[in-house]
Parts: structure tokens; sequence; C-alpha cells
């Protein structure tokens, strides 16, 4: 029998994201956080009746779950930046609805475990080196280029399809402890 150990709260939001992005979750059975654990080498997802839904390589979870937190924080800490050290529930979530629909479909999407958009849109930085590759040599320059509009615009669409799944889901906020999280 495998060694149960405490689960992370953090892992399993990423788990679940996981095992959602590699088509291993169907929506009739759906992953109990209380009855999911993690392994030395994997995470594994049961339903309430203690059945496995679906086992994740723990490396790429814990990947994941560092990619996630660093999002939150950066978003947690502009929210300082506005509200103060320590600011309460209900500030917190009065700051969050007047954020943007992109940004609380994030944060929604962190906090229940939903698939985040992979990639980054196109930056100043991409266009640079497009721009330094073209000097270089066109083809380079333009192979770079087409590559990096594809992903971003890939990456638009992936964006664009969280925020009508959190709309869909009927806009929610994140659950209460979410920022509390963080902060351990």
């Amino acid at each position: 029998m495998e060694q149960r150990s405490a689960v992370d709260d953090r892992l399993f939001p990423a788990a679940l994201d996981l095992a959602r992005q590699k088509g291993l979750i169907n929506s009739d059975r759906m992953p109990d956080a209380e009855h999911s654990y993690s392994t030395k080498s994997s995470f594994v997802l049961r339903d309430d009746d203690s059945e496995m839904i679906a086992r994740v390589p723990l490396r790429a979870v814990r990947r994941l779950a560092d990619q996630r937190q660093t999002l939150l924080v950066s978003i947690l800490t502009e929210m300082e930046d506005n509200l103060g050290p320590s600011p309460s529930k209900d500030a917190q979530r009065s700051y969050l609805r007047k954020q943007s629909k992109e940004k609380r479909a994030v944060v929604w999407a962190i906090s229940s475990g939903r698939r985040l958009p992979q990639g980054e849109p196109f930056t100043r930085r991409k266009l640079l080196i497009t721009l330094l590759l073209l000097l270089l040599g066109v083809i380079p320059g333009l192979v770079y280029g087409v590559f990096q509009l594809y992903r971003a615009n890939m990456y638009a669409q992936n964006f664009t399809g969280l925020v009508a799944r959190w709309r869909r889901a009927g806009s929610p906020l994140p659950f209460e402890d979410l920022f509390a999280l963080t902060r351990s």
C-alpha cells in the first residue's frame, strides 16, 4: 500500500490542472482534495469514494504549483501596494471585484485548479529579438517572429477561453482562504 503524506494545499489545484491538461479527468468523476495525496514520485487524485482517478508526476505538479504561486504572489503584491499590509478579507474581496475580468479569472483559475493559459503575450523583448535576428539574417528573424506571433495568438485564445469559462461558472470570486495559502 502506498504511504500517504499530507496534501499540500498548493499541490492539489496544480495536480488537478495538470490532469485536465493531459485529459485524465472526465466530468462525471471529480477528484476530492481530502482523498487525494502525494507519494514520493507522483500525486494521486481520488474521488470522494477513494477510487483513483489519475496519477500525475509529482515533479511536474510541483513545477506547475510554483508557477501558479508566483503568479498569485505577484497579484497579492500589487494588492498590498494598493491596500497596505495585511488587508482584511472584505478589503481583499472588494479589491478583486474592482479588477479587470482577466485578472479575476486568473485568480479564480488558480484557486479552483482550472487550467491557466501557458506562455505569454508578444512582448517588447520578443520584438527586439525579432528585429535583431532580422538584421543578422532575414530567414532566422522571420522564422522567430512568425513563431512568436503564433505562440502569442495561441496564448490570447487560451486566455479568452479562460475568461469565458470563468463567466460560465458565474464569475465567482476565489475561495476564502486563497490568500492565506500564499503566506505559508
